[in-house]
């Protein structure tokens, strides 16, 4: 028979291969995978003008389901970044934000691996430099998770801002799948 012990709402159960982790009861979570539209996330961009780009929602891949959101951009100016937003209700003056969601790679490596950007904050963001960047496209094969964690504080209103999307290092066009994006909040 095996020992288990709980550390900061995670189950460690020696002798035995059974692991758990709990979200705190005062925890607020929602996962989108964009089966019904866009969930309530809206599309936005820091582009210089004229540059193509958009961001749809698509059936040609998708991790969770069968739709995503397809990233299109051309880099060629070698300027911008695209994302989609949303709003979430504050649960006091102070929440710690945690966000994560796949993007699909078509490869591993090479040229052309732009950032992967991601924000949460009081004010809806609106410029490339806004945004932390939390790791770069292409550095496996697959569908690979990006994760950011933060602390805002609220300001005046009870919501604050989350956001997540991708920003133009390389001179090149691309399209790409993200999907299956969950918000914690606690």
């Amino acid at each position: 028979m095996g020992q288990a012990l709980t550390v900061g709402g995670v189950w460690l159960v020696f002798g035995m291969t059974v692991f758990a982790w709990s979200v705190p009861v005062s925890a607020w979570s929602q996962t989108e995978s964009f089966e019904n539209g866009f969930g309530g996330w809206v599309p936005d961009a820091d582009v210089p003008a004229g540059v193509g780009w958009h961001i749809l929602r698509s059936n040609v891949r998708a991790f969770d389901g069968q739709w995503s959101l397809e990233y299109y951009l051309d880099g060629r100016h070698d300027d911008g970044t695209i994302w989609v937003e949303r709003t979430v209700a504050a649960t006091g003056p102070t929440v710690n934000v945690h966000i994560d969601f796949y993007m699909w790679s078509d490869r591993k490596g090479g040229i052309g691996g732009w950032p992967v950007v991601a924000f949460a904050g009081a004010n809806k963001p609106e410029r490339e430099t806004d945004f932390h960047i939390i790791g770069y496209v292409n550095y496996d094969v697959g569908w690979l998770i990006y994760t950011y964690d933060t602390t805002v504080q609220i300001g005046t209103t009870s919501m604050f801002w989350v956001a997540f999307g991708y920003s133009v290092t390389f001179e090149s066009v691309r399209t790409d799948y993200f999907d299956y994006v969950t918000i914690t909040v606690t």
